[in-house]
């Protein structure tokens, strides 16, 4: 258990050492993920594998808290129209092509 949060904690550090060579973080978190995943290195305890899906659903969480704090007000009120039809038609159209 404490070998696989070390490993997580390293996926970290190479994510800040890509940004830091002038890449997103994102990527080296990705990389050390594919290897350190349970289809190629296996290097992970089973119950970290086992949470990873609650994990997830709080990353969301998280990243879409973010970009909701991140919207600049009187943009978006410029924007009223295009925002209300992006968000509003596909969940439409979606919903519409279920109810068939």
């Amino acid at each position: 258990m404490l070998s696989s949060i070390l490993w997580i904690l390293l996926m970290g550090f190479v994510g800040q050492t890509v940004r830091r060579l002038g890449g997103p973080p994102l990527i080296g978190m990705i990389l050390v993920g594919v290897v350190l995943g349970p289809q190629v290195g296996k290097v992970l305890d089973s119950s970290i594998l086992e949470s990873a899906d609650g994990l997830r659903t709080i990353a969301v969480m998280v990243i879409l808290m973010k970009a909701g704090l991140g919207l600049d007000r009187e943009k978006l009120v410029q924007q009223s129209t295009v925002a209300l039809r992006l968000g509003f038609l596909p969940a439409t159209f979606e919903a519409v092509a279920i109810a068939l």
